[in-house]
């Protein structure tokens, strides 16, 4: 693993499945398919929503209302 990445999850079997990097605005990785999993796990959503704010942050447009 990288240096300044932090392991966010894993799997049973210790495998390192989530990695993010604290010191960059938007820096995660999973090792799975967060959208097709939106519908059974809406909490996954928060990935997308995540991204699309530090996106709009980096532009410096405003937030859609």
């Amino acid at each position: 693993m990288g240096g300044g990445l932090v392991v966010t999850a894993r799997a049973p079997d210790g495998v390192i499945e989530g990695l993010e990097a604290p010191d960059h605005p938007f820096c995660v990785a999973v090792q799975w398919h967060p959208e097709a999993m939106v519908e059974s796990q809406p909490v996954m959503r928060r990935l997308f929503e995540g991204l699309v704010e530090a996106a709009r942050a980096r532009t410096g447009l405003p937030r859609a209302s």
